[in-house]
């Protein structure tokens, strides 16, 4: 309850400052007890099959290194995006404003959070399920060495559980790894998390020398999806699919020949400011923000890792939409809350008809009807 709490409390506040029926009082309560759990896969004894990659797909990483007895100098660290490319995946590293191709080395290491044509040390071993394991033995130049080493590894995935990163909170895999070069004692381990959602390695850890000040290296995702045409190209054609919908399934009969809204994408930081407000300058633990309707301007803005191929992300965008018909339709609401249960109402519909379970915090009946209330202050 602690989210329709939030967003109750949020929602008087704005009322009683007179605000007008703005974006972020309408969806707040569908982003924080809905949109911030993924429904990506099964988990349990279910198989989850390598991913196919589609033009434009890309990923951005972050990478930090701790420790360590060698030189940094062209060390796996910084930022860095990988796109997939005529079959290939392009890695460059990012400073600034500037792209340029990463070193081979850095090039060889990021690959391999991205099920393609996995190496010798394959971190994904397709089909994955929690407790498989793989054994892999693989040769490593370490850093100022001449000569390649022979090492082994055995890889196992532990569980399933929700991952947070910088791109978002995300339904993955845990694989822990440990490993050591051949008569030799020094341990290694691979900790790491895998998402279909992304397609990818959301979070790696890797110590190179347990117990030692060998080096730590940490890489995090920071965002992810489709080259911008391709994202706008899908965008659209997503948000005519679920006008179609709604349209045919739904009193919002004219919603075919709806203008549509436009899209605009954030990163979380700003979608956190403008959707907090002032309240954000103060707090930092309101909750995270997904997606804004701004009925102003009518123009949803979505975070930057927006995958119109995930099915989350794809009820966001009908739960906006049925925002977008509200305003189109002038529809009169008592205050901001009063929107939301029939955009829930809408939203479950569109999951049930696609075969798709509720995420698992998903609202209550009584949680919803509760975002609903308005405030009585006679200052309204």
């Amino acid at each position: 309850m602690d989210s329709v709490k939030s967003y109750l409390k949020y929602e008087s506040t704005n009322i009683k400052e007179g605000l007008s029926m703005k974006s972020v009082a309408i969806t707040v309560g569908f982003i924080l007890s809905v949109l911030g759990v993924f429904h990506g896969f099964a988990v349990g004894n279910e198989q989850v099959s390598q991913p196919a990659l589609q033009e434009g797909d890309r990923w951005t990483f972050r990478a930090t290194k701790k420790e360590g007895i060698t030189s940094t100098s062209g060390a796996l660290v910084g930022d860095y995006e990988i796109v997939f490319s005529g079959g290939h995946l392009e890695v460059f590293e990012v400073v600034g404003e500037k792209k340029m191709p990463a070193t081979a080395g850095n090039a060889e290491q990021l690959r391999r959070l991205i099920p393609l044509h996995q190496d010798d040390l394959q971190f994904l071993n397709f089909p994955l399920t929690v407790g498989k394991k793989w054994p892999v033995t693989y040769r490593h130049t370490p850093e100022g060495a001449t000569k390649s080493q022979l090492r082994s590894a055995e890889f196992m995935v532990e569980n399933a559980e929700q991952t947070q990163t910088e791109a978002g909170e995300f339904r993955t895999l845990r694989i822990k790894g440990t490993g050591k070069t051949h008569g030799g004692s020094l341990m290694r381990e691979w900790d790491y998390f895998y998402s279909p959602d992304s397609k990818s390695i959301v979070k790696f850890h890797y110590d190179s020398g347990v117990g030692t000040q060998s080096g730590k290296t940490d890489i995090e995702l920071v965002s992810f999806g489709q080259a911008f045409q391709d994202k706008k190209v899908g965008m659209q054609n997503l948000m005519r699919e679920s006008l179609a919908w709604l349209a045919d399934n739904t009193e919002y009969r004219n919603a075919k020949k709806a203008e549509m809204p436009g899209v605009e994408w954030r990163s979380f930081e700003e979608l956190y400011l403008i959707g907090w407000g002032e309240k954000a300058k103060t707090n930092m633990g309101l909750g995270r923000i997904w997606a804004v309707y701004d009925d102003e301007r009518r123009v949803i803005l979505l975070h930057d890792g927006f995958d119109v191929r995930n099915s989350n992300d794809r009820g966001r965008m009908v739960h906006e939409l049925v925002h977008h018909m509200q305003v189109i339709g002038e529809k009169a609401v008592r205050c901001p809350g009063a929107s939301e249960p029939e955009a829930y109402k809408l939203t479950e519909q569109w999951f049930a008809q696609n075969g798709i379970a509720l995420p698992e915090n998903w609202p209550t009946k009584l949680e919803v009807a509760m975002m609903a209330i308005c405030s009585t202050s006679k200052d309204d």
